[in-house]
């Protein structure tokens, strides 16, 4: 029973990420873990492939500390899709971003997730970890719109 939450996020129809046609692309920042925060406010952000320089995936590995009884060091692997914006000044979308991090969800499960975050050099970076399609299917489609720069890794 305590995966219900999850369960009723995860069937929301606000659980999606990036939807894609032939002119651009919609990316949706607000995680489907937030769904039961205000309706009202500005949940997504679009571009026109002409405003994209380029496209990539980048793995990351993650090692914390383990918890509880497991003392050991726990690894985790991550997926971002990056979006090299041509207009490097994406004030606008943090100001959207810091926004949505200051939303107060209704209820008594909250979660705190954050799937679209803005990097130095105008970089919309997107954890695509456990998003379907996988990562390359998302760059193969992008491929016909704009360059893909080379996969990288941290």
């Amino acid at each position: 029973m305590a995966h219900l939450p999850l369960v009723s996020a995860s069937l929301q129809p606000t659980n999606w990420l990036l939807r894609c046609n032939n002119n651009g692309l919609i990316i949706h920042y607000r995680s489907f873990l937030n769904w039961r925060c205000p309706t009202e406010s500005v949940q997504a952000v679009g571009f026109d492939y002409a405003e994209i320089a380029w496209a990539r995936t980048v793995k990351e590995r993650r090692a914390s500390p383990g918890l509880g009884d497991n003392r050991g060091t726990q690894t985790q692997q991550l997926t971002f899709l990056d979006l090299c914006l041509i207009n490097t000044d994406t004030s606008a979308l943090e100001k959207y971003l810091q926004q949505e991090e200051n939303l107060t969800p209704e209820g008594i499960m909250i979660s705190r997730d954050y799937p679209v975050q803005v990097l130095p050099g105008g970089v919309v970076e997107l954890r695509w970890t456990g998003i379907k399609p996988s990562s390359r299917k998302a760059i193969q489609f992008l491929g016909r719109h704009i360059k893909i720069a080379g996969a990288d890794s941290r």
